[in-house]
């Protein structure tokens, strides 16, 4: 579980003490002493093997021994927190060990056999078991839970993500089902199934100890865990004899380095010869149960990480590859020249190795057998099987340098926010609301109010934990968790199409990747607002820094940025919910009655994203196309004098600002540093930036102005020309002073020189997401200066003119209709309507069925929170002064058009018959009024990604 070793001088055990203990460091402020009790075999009877362990006296020296331990730890380590993990291993006898419990140390029994099952189940990371013990005090205080299994209240635990259950529907009393916790113990079995593998030649066989490479039971690829005759490699099960690849060099001949390296080449062949199990197994039958060999070799290995560009041009790519027999192992030589053949987002590459790898099979088989059925054309038919030319791929040699997000700069490990602390944080909350009568609350406005009270108290925590600590290193924590989660949430965006591709019959993939995203999403709201909260107000403070403290930091500001939210719903009547009240004084978020659409719409989104992502897929991996294109890219004029009227500083300017910033150690701006995070005087960063940009001051001066945060003395208070609605409220999107737009953090001290902190992968995301919110129209210019504005205005109409265009070819392209675009109403001199209905954005005549459908197009950004979705609402069914409800204005056209069709019909020379009339508002993506509004039946409004799944069935 990553626990730090503290070499710590512990009294001597006394003789009749089965112990051994030792003290580790489990995060920066906390400890925990473990102690292995084990039994002694003292008096076993083997007659009565399952007789008792009698621990009485035992109990009283160990609580004796765990006083005075803990008395000397406090007096060695006194600003540190203590745990205390009770190992149990005994041999099967019944047994009883009794220890005080001190609610100042949190104390855990458990045995080994327990330790081992959650250590291996990939559920528990440094501080799960001090959070589990936490979460089960806390909850004792509420409820009573019936069981006597460990596995199976951790199980519970795992699952809910807190022992604090929710409301007051819940009993006092809370059985938990006997054999609750089995799917840990049957999973962790699955998920590592370490056993036993046959290897070696006959006379020769040894058995070799695999554990699963995938950790995952559906696919039989096994990892040695030690070394079989100084070689590494996997073996593929589910043929009828084990098939081994290894690694031709020996283990100590090779640098760790190159050793890793092989065994990431190694397991996508490992891979594709699983993938083809069920037509290859029949045709290996005749050489029999004995192991098979096949010893891989990279040429000039040390090539295959980070090839540079210049490298790859000079590659041949017509490399053949080397093969050789020896008994029944293959020796397989792959030449450097084909790394070429791997290039880009399909699975090309890979198909020619495969193939070469079921010839070499082939060969194999006549050699031992004298004849062979796995000819060409049954490899063929193989590889267009199981490795269909595609995005099903392993080998990722390349991707755009440029996206720094997906290179892992020596991140700490990723930790995401917890949901006991969230839990844990809301209780007590309602007697802190004294002055609300719940009973008597009618009103959405009034609702609202409570909900702004509860943020209140909630931002006052806030602060009164913060103060604790110091500014810098809360500031250095927080910004390598941030650059971390970016990565992880990179990775997640970029391989989801292949990961589908690849494992297609994992049936809970969206439901898993749903939970991640929204999990990141929120990890990533929530550190990014602590960021903003300790910069504008810097604490100074000499707590130690810590995961736990920080867990319960970014657990307050989740619960601020969700009644924040809550309070906007009722605001714009979004929510009509009561209030729900739970154990220990804890008011929940109501949020029944929007939780089934909500949840609707995040599923179909994430079915969007995942589907989006391809074309980001392809862009990643497509080496070709990248270089082919790379001149073609052009800034219009418009944009780049839009963005100096805003920043001061030209497109060309603000991409060399942001790279020294992201390339801070290539480009000699931190040549000492190794980040995750860099750190400057302000008057040294702004003297490297001038001497690598060739710029004057004055260009740092206003760099710095747009693209830093700094200390304000109260985090609420805005600066001059911002609000606090706008620009700092965490629960709003595109805001002006959002750490998402300024990566850099100018500190509070020195007062003559103050420190700047930023990290490499915001610093590459803010650039992105700048240029995203401009180039798609998303930048919210209430407060830009006219050229801004007027650019913006100008982006959304093109947008919407080319998702018409894009729809228009859609149809052109799946349908044999008739289609028009952009048709206007009144029709050519037609005056028939009393008004000017505008345009019908597509007109679709389906002859066969003799149906018209009129089809108003929307190029929309889907609404992130409370507001833009009232203002979708508003849009689409309510309207404004200034602009009629897009749906009530469709209808008018619905209305017409049913009127006067067959003067469309005339003018275009189609056959007049009798037309039915279809009309509906089709979205650019999906948005979350679809499933938070009543849907009007004589309009629908339905989103593009609809359309292209149900293709025509939609009609």
């Amino acid at each position: 579980m990553g626990y730090d070793y503290i070499d710590y001088s512990f009294p001597e055990i006394p003789e009749n003490l089965p112990i051994l203990e030792g003290l580790f460091r489990i995060d920066s402020n906390k400890l925990v002493y473990v102690q292995l009790i084990s039994d002694t075999t003292e008096n076993y009877d083997e007659l009565n093997p399952k007789g008792n362990w009698e621990l009485n006296d035992t109990s009283k020296e160990i609580n004796k021994r765990d006083f005075q331990i803990i008395r000397n730890l406090k007096g060695d380590f006194n600003s540190y927190e203590f745990f205390i993990l009770k190992i149990f291993g005994h041999i099967g006898r019944g047994s009883r060990l009794a220890y005080n419990f001190d609610e100042n140390t949190r104390t855990l029994l458990i045995s080994a056999e327990n330790l081992k099952i959650i250590s291996l189940s990939g559920k528990c990371e440094r501080l799960t078991l001090w959070k589990y013990v936490k979460a089960y005090a806390d909850a004792f205080n509420y409820y009573y839970y019936v069981t006597d299994s460990f596995l199976d209240l951790f199980a519970l635990y795992e699952e809910r993500g807190t022992l604090i259950l929710e409301p007051l529907i819940i009993p006092k009393v809370f059985p938990i089902p006997t054999g609750y916790g089995k799917k840990i113990r049957m999973d962790t079995k699955r998920i590592n199934d370490d056993h036993c593998a046959e290897v070696g030649v006959s006379g020769s066989i040894i058995l070799a100890s695999v554990n699963n490479a995938y950790h995952d039971p559906s696919i039989p690829i096994y990892q040695l865990k030690e070394p079989v005759w100084n070689y590494f490699g996997y073996v593929i099960e589910g043929y009828n004899q084990p098939v081994w690849v290894f690694y031709y060099k020996d283990v100590d001949k090779c640098e760790q380095k190159i050793l890793t390296l092989a065994m990431e080449l190694l397991k996508p062949i490992a891979y594709w010869l699983f993938q083809v199990t069920p037509s290859l197994k029949k045709h290996l039958e005749p050489l029999g149960e004995a192991p098979l060999h096949i010893f891989i070799q990279f040429e000039d290995i040390g090539k295959w990480e980070n090839i540079r560009e210049d490298e790859f041009e000079c590659l041949q790519e017509n490399g053949s590859f080397h093969i050789q027999f020896q008994g029944r192992a293959i020796f397989f030589e792959i030449p450097n020249s084909f790394i070429k053949q791997l290039k880009g987002s399909d699975n090309n590459g890979e198909r020619v190795l495969l193939r070469a790898l079921l010839k070499s099979f082939a060969k194999l088989i006549t050699k031992r057998c004298g004849t062979c059925d796995l000819t060409d054309k049954s490899i063929n038919e193989i590889v267009e099987i199981y490795a269909p030319l595609g995005i099903k791929k392993q080998m990722f040699l390349f991707m755009d340098s440029t996206e720094g997000l997906l290179i892992n700069n020596n991140l700490p490990p990723l930790r995401l926010i917890q949901y006991h602390d969230i839990q844990e944080q809301s209780l007590g909350i309602i007697t802190e609301l004294t002055n609300w009568n719940f009973a008597n609350l009618q009103s959405n406005r009034q609702k609202d109010e409570v909900c702004k009270a509860i943020v209140e108290i909630y931002v006052k925590r806030l602060k009164r934990q913060i103060k604790n600590f110091y500014w810098k290193d809360l500031l250095n924590n927080l910004i390598g968790t941030f650059d971390a989660v970016l990565h992880t949430g990179k990775k997640i965006h970029v391989f989801s199409p292949y990961q589908e591709a690849c494992f297609p019959n994992d049936s809970v993939f969206i439901q898993r990747l749903m939970e991640d995203r929204s999990k990141i999403d929120q990890t990533l709201t929530c550190v990014r607002t602590l960021i903003e909260v300790i910069i504008a107000e810097p604490p100074n403070g000499s707590k130690i820094t810590n995961s736990d403290d920080l867990d319960k930091m970014l657990a307050i500001i989740h619960n601020i940025i969700e009644w924040a939210t809550v309070a906007d719903l009722f605001y714009y009547n979004l929510l009509k919910s009561d209030f729900i009240f739970g154990a220990g004084g804890r008011i929940i978020t109501p949020m029944q009655d929007l939780e089934k659409g909500y949840t609707a719409f995040l599923k179909e989104k994430t079915q969007e994203s995942l589907e989006g992502s391809y074309n980001h897929y392809k862009e990643m991996f497509d080496y070709c196309r990248k270089t082919k294109n790379s001149d073609k890219s052009s800034i219009s004029r418009e944009m780049n004098e839009a963005i100096i009227a805003e920043f001061g500083l030209n497109i060309n300017q603000i991409s060399r600002f942001f790279s020294c910033l992201i390339h801070s150690t290539e480009l000699f701006i931190c040549p000492e540093q190794q980040g995750p995070v860099y750190t400057l005087s302000k008057n040294e960063f702004k003297k490297r930036i001038i001497q690598s940009l060739n710029w004057k001051e004055r260009e740092v001066d206003r760099a710095l102005d747009e693209f830093s945060l700094s200390n304000r003395k109260k985090w609420e208070n805005p600066p001059k020309g911002f609000t606090f609605e706008a620009d700092i409220a965490p629960w709003k999107f595109r805001r002006r002073l959002s750490h998402a737009r300024r990566p850099l953090l100018i500190g509070p001290e020195p007062k003559e020189d103050p420190i700047i902190l930023w990290g490499s992968l915001n610093s590459e995301r803010a650039l992105t997401y700048i240029g995203e919110l401009i180039d798609e129209g998303r930048y919210d210019p209430t407060y830009s200066v006219p050229e801004m504005r007027s650019y913006i205005a100008e982006i959304l109409k093109i947008k919407g003119e080319a998702f018409t265009h894009f729809i228009e070819k859609w149809f052109k392209r799946n349908t044999k209709w008739f289609i028009r675009a952009n048709v206007p109403i009144p029709f050519g001199s037609d005056t028939s309507a009393s008004e000017n209905l505008g345009d019908i954005d597509i007109l679709a005549i389906d002859e066969k069925r003799e149906i018209i459908y009129s089809i108003e197009c929307k190029n929309l950004n889907f609404g992130r929170n409370a507001r833009e979705m009232a203002n979708e609402i508003i849009r689409l069914y309510q309207g404004s002064d200034e602009e009629e409800a897009w749906v009530i204005k469709h209808k008018k056209r619905d209305k017409w058009l049913k009127i006067n069709y067959k003067k469309i019909l005339l003018y275009y020379s189609l056959p007049l018959k009798q037309y039915k009339i279809k009309s509906f508002v089709l979205t650019s993506e999906v948005i979350p009024s679809l499933f938070l509004h009543e849907i009007d039946p004589d309009m629908p409004v339905y989103s593009f990604t609809q359309l292209e799944k149900g293709d025509l069935k939609l009609f």
